[in-house]
């Protein structure tokens, strides 16, 4: 947002706003309110009035070894992200970090280019947290942290995989496989109990269940799929579409029907599972809105507005039952 957009939006002359936001020139002292309400309302100072230690800046932390798979996810969640921006008059920068220590992120900090950070994913023991933490930089979690105290936005990760584990149960799958990512990352531990959780809670059934972590190579994974055939599993769920991918590969090389061989869902959706053949069951987030989210909360942190009972934002999912679980 710019002087231009909020003389458009208050049907004002632009001189009229700047000489309002700058207190140079004559200008009413209501029009004047109303052009600084609107436009702080809005993220838009001027610059003389912009404090001295603001960068308007934000800066956003990609792991640092994501590899192809996950690009999707991290690119919708970088577009939410600058749209939050733009819209509040903050530029983005970009970067990323592994768990070890990362002199990227050491030098935005040190050198003071930014107002505030957005970690793109959680670990645990999250040494880019630590760090923030530390140095008394406002900081957002996409994901959920093992600290009570972070701030973050996360999808419901447990809720949603609970949730279609136990539609699949009640569909009359009784010998389950979950076939999961790194252990490392919080998202694949929250996406574990949540699967556990059903099927303890789905204990009045006859029913089996195994699972696999650590599954992150087309090898690893193949391998586990080989495994829960081996296990007579009448369902495979994948923790993610990647996963579900290198999964529907196996299968097809085994020559396997899906659902009349065996059926598959996956707790993480992605336009390539929407159009397999089979459609495959899975749930769906809005990795945009979820970008938009973190930036709304890291800019009320920066104005000190945000307070204990918004540390935990959890977006809306959707279970889409498909084809493949048919």
């Amino acid at each position: 947002m710019n002087a231009k957009d909020i003389a458009r939006e208050l049907n004002l002359s632009a001189t009229t706003v700047s000489r309002a936001l700058s207190g140079k020139g004559r200008v009413s002292s209501k029009t004047a309110e109303l052009v600084k309400t609107y436009a702080h309302s809005h993220g838009y100072f001027s610059a003389s009035e912009f404090p001295k230690n603001r960068t308007q800046n934000i800066g956003i932390v990609f792991p640092y070894s994501y590899g192809e798979n996950y690009h999707s996810f991290f690119l919708q969640c970088l577009v939410g992200a600058q749209t939050a921006c733009q819209r509040n008059g903050y530029d983005l920068m970009i970067t990323s970090a592994d768990n070890k220590g990362n002199s990227a992120l050491d030098r935005i900090v040190n050198q003071k280019k930014i107002d505030g950070i957005i970690l793109a994913r959680a670990y645990k023991n999250d040494w880019a947290a630590a760090l923030l933490e530390s140095k008394n930089i406002p900081f957002v979690i996409i994901g959920s942290s093992d600290d009570p105290n972070v701030f973050s936005v996360d999808q419901d990760n447990y809720s949603s995989c609970k949730e279609l584990t136990e539609i699949l149960i009640s569909k009359g799958n009784e010998r389950l496989f979950l076939i999961g990512g790194k252990e490392e990352f919080n998202v694949n531990q929250i996406r574990l109990q949540g699967f556990l959780d059903a099927c303890k809670h789905m204990s009045n059934r006859t029913i089996s269940y195994h699972y696999l972590m650590n599954c992150d190579t087309n090898i690893e994974i193949s391998n586990a799929v080989r495994f829960a055939l081996r296990k007579d599993t009448d369902c495979i769920i994948c923790m993610d579409d990647h996963i579900c991918l290198m999964a529907l590969n196996e299968l097809e090389r085994r020559d396997l029907d899906i659902p009349l061989d065996i059926k598959i869902a996956s707790f993480f959706n992605s336009e390539y599972l929407e159009h397999n053949s089979p459609p495959i069951t899975s749930i769906i987030y809005d990795n945009h809105a979820i970008g938009e989210a973190a930036v709304e909360k890291l800019l009320s942190l920066i104005k000190n507005n945000c307070n204990d009972n918004s540390r935990k934002e959890y977006l809306h999912y959707e279970v889409s039952m498909r084809g493949s679980t048919q």
